[in-house]
C-alpha cells in the first residue's frame, strides 16, 4: 500500500507539472475508456432489460421501481462524495484512506438501518407488503457501493481510467449473470432485485484487487471530506427527487403495470444519453480546469463539447423515438406495446441531457459548484408541479408532457447558466446547435415515412432487417442534411468540420489508389 501511495503520488505531481496538452492527452484517454466502459455497461444494460421484459411482466417491474424511489432518494440524501474529497487533497496519505472508509462504511450501515425502520410504513402507505423484503434488500446495494477500495481515488489523480474500465464491466458482468439466471429459473420480480445487488457487490470486491487496501478504522482526518458536503448533498438530493417525482407520482395514483410499461420506457430512452454523457463529467472538470482563467478559450471548449455530444446522440435518439412502435413489437412482444408511445416522446426529451450534464464538469471547473443546487431547483419547481397537474388531469399523457416541458426548460436554464460561467452567449449557442436540430427532424420525417413498411404482424426477422436498413437511412439522411447546412453556412468551425476533414483524411489514399489503378 505504501509503495502504491508513493507511486501514484510520484505520478500525480508528474501530472500537475506538465504542459496542458499532455493533461488535455490523457484527459482524452481517460474520457474514451470512461465512454467505453459506460457504452459497454449499458449495452448490457439494454441486452438485458430486453430479456428480463421478455421473462417478466410490467407489474414485475412497477413493484421494484416503486421501492426504487425510496432507495434512491435516501441514497442521495446520505450522499457522501469521498472520491472527490481524496482527489482534491494535495496528498493523499494512509490515514486519508482509512477516514474515506470509515465514513462510507458507517453512511452504508446508517442507510441500511435507516431503509429497513422506513420498509414497513412504506409498504404499508402502498398496501403491499411485499415491498418490506424488496427494500431491506435493495438497501444493500448503496451500502456496499460505499465499500469500494478508496485506493482507487489514487489512479483518478493521474487521469487514468483504465481500472474503471475493468471495474464497470466485471461489476455488470456479474449483474448479468445473476439476474438473467434467476429471472429463467423463477420469472420473479427477485431477478431486478439481485441484479440491482450485484453491480455494487461485484465491483466492491474486484476494487480491492485492482487498488489494493487493507482496510483500517479511523476518523482521524473527516475535516477535508466535510467541505464537501452541502452543496454536493443538496444539489443530490434535489437531483434524485427530479428523476424520481414522476415515477412516485405515477405509483400513488396508477396501477403497478402502467408504472412499469413507464419504467421500461424511461429506463431505455436514458441508457444512450448515459452512455455517452455521463462518463465524460470527470475528464471534462480536468479538460475544462485547463482554461478556467480564459473565458473565451473555456466558452470555446464548452460550446464545442456540448454541440459534439448533441450531433451524436440525436440522430440515435431519433432513431429511437419515429422507431419505438416497431422495435418495442420486436424486441420486447405484445405485452409492452403500450411502452411504444411514452418511448417515443421521452426519447426526444432526454437529448436535453447532452445540454445539462457537461454544465457540471463546467461549474466544477470554475469552482461554482452551488450551480448544481440551482440548476437543479430550477428544474425542480418546474418539474414537480408540472407532473403533479400532468397526472391528476391526464394520466400517463401528462406525465410525458410534463416530462418533455420541464426537459426543454432545463436545457434553456442550463445554456443561461453557461453564459453566466464563461460568457458564452444564448445567440452562439442556439447558432451553433441548429443545423443539428434542423438535421434530426428531418431524419424524423424520412423515418416516419418509412413507418407503414414496417406493419404490424410482420415476421421477426423480416421486422428486424426492415428496422436496420431504416435505421440507416435514417442516419444517412441526418448526416446528409447536416453538412448540406454546414456547406451553405460558409463551413464555419465545428463538429461538422471535424468530421468532414477526418472523412476527407480517411477517404483520400482510397481515392488516390482508385485513381490511379483508372488511369
Amino acid at each position: 500500500m505504501r509503495r502504491l501511495s508513493r507511486d501514484c503520488g510520484a505520478e500525480s505531481t508528474q501530472v500537475s507539472q506538465s504542459n496542458p496538452i499532455g493533461v488535455a492527452g490523457r484527459t482524452t484517454q481517460g474520457a474514451a475508456w470512461l465512454v467505453g466502459a459506460r457504452l459497454v455497461v449499458r449495452g448490457l444494460d439494454f441486452i438485458l432489460l430486453l430479456a428480463l421484459g421478455r421473462l417478466l411482466g410490467p407489474a414485475d417491474f412497477g413493484i421494484v421501481a416503486i421501492a426504487m424511489t425510496l432507495i434512491t432518494v435516501m441514497e442521495a440524501v446520505t450522499e457522501l462524495p469521498l472520491v472527490q474529497g481524496l482527489i482534491s487533497l494535495p496528498e493523499i496519505t494512509r490515514p486519508h484512506l482509512d477516514t474515506a472508509f470509515t465514513l462510507g462504511l458507517l453512511r452504508g450501515l446508517m442507510l441500511a438501518l435507516l431503509l429497513g425502520l422506513l420498509a414497513w410504513p412504506f409498504a404499508w402507505s402502498y398496501h403491499d407488503l411485499r415491498l418490506v423484503p424488496i427494500i431491506c434488500a435493495l438497501s444493500l446495494a448503496p451500502a456496499t457501493r460505499g465499500l469500494a477500495s478508496p485506493a482507487m481515488a489514487l489512479y483518478a489523480r493521474q487521469i487514468s481510467f483504465h481500472r474503471d474500465f475493468i471495474l464497470e464491466i466485471s461489476g455488470k458482468l456479474a449483474s448479468f449473470a445473476v439476474a438473467l439466471s434467476l429471472a429463467l429459473a423463477t420469472r420473479s420480480y427477485w431477478a431486478l432485485v439481485a441484479g440491482s445487488l450485484m453491480t455494487p457487490l461485484a465491483g466492491a470486491l474486484i476494487s480491492y484487487t485492482i487498488a489494493p487496501y487493507r482496510p483500517r478504522l479511523s476518523l482521524s482526518r473527516w475535516r477535508p471530506f466535510w467541505s464537501f458536503i452541502g452543496w454536493n448533498t443538496a444539489a443530490q438530493l434535489v437531483a434524485a427527487v427530479n428523476w424520481q417525482c414522476d415515477r412516485f407520482l405515477i405509483s400513488r395514483h396508477l396501477d403497478r403495470a402502467t408504472l412499469g410499461r413507464f419504467t421500461m420506457a424511461s429506463d431505455l430512452s436514458a441508457l444512450p444519453v448515459q452512455a455517452l454523457v455521463v462518463p465524460l463529467l470527470r475528464p471534462l472538470t480536468a479538460a475544462f480546469a485547463l482554461f478556467r482563467d480564459d473565458r473565451e478559450r473555456l466558452a470555446t471548449a464548452y460550446l464545442g463539447t456540448t454541440t459534439a455530444l448533441l450531433a451524436l446522440a440525436t440522430p440515435v435518439m431519433v432513431g429511437l423515438s419515429a422507431l419505438a412502435g416497431p422495435a418495442v413489437q420486436l424486441v420486447l412482444g405484445d405485452e409492452w406495446v403500450d411502452t411504444a408511445t411514452t418511448l417515443r416522446w421521452l426519447a426526444l426529451a432526454m437529448l436535453t441531457g447532452c445540454l445539462v450534464t457537461p454544465l457540471g464538469a463546467l461549474a466544477m471547473a470554475r469552482g461554482r459548484t452551488n450551480v448544481f443546487l440551482a440548476q437543479g431547483s430550477v428544474e425542480f419547481a418546474i418539474k414537480i408541479p408540472a407532473v403533479i397537474a400532468g397526472v391528476l388531469l391526464f394520466g400517463i399523457k401528462g406525465v410525458i408532457i410534463a416530462r418533455m416541458a420541464a426537459a426543454v426548460l432545463a436545457a434553456l436554464s442550463a445554456m443561461l447558466f453557461a453564459r453566466r460561467l464563461c460568457g458564452l452567449s444564448l445567440g452562439r449557442q442556439f447558432v451553433t446547435a441548429w443545423r443539428i436540430v434542423a438535421g434530426g427532424a428531418v431524419s424524423y420525417v424520412a423515418l416516419d415515412l418509412l413507418l407503414p413498411w414496417m406493419p404490424l404482424g410482420l415476421g421477426e426477422i423480416a421486422l428486424a432487417l426492415r428496422l436496420l436498413i431504416a435505421a440507416l437511412a435514417g442516419g444517412g439522411v441526418y448526416a446528409v442534411t447536416v453538412l448540406t447546412l454546414w456547406k451553405f453556412s460558409g463551413s464555419p468551425d465545428g463538429v461538422e468540420a471535424t468530421v468532414y476533414a477526418t472523412v476527407v483524411r480517411l477517404l483520400s489514399p482510397g481515392v488516390r489508389r482508385f485513381g490511379s489503378v483508372a488511369i
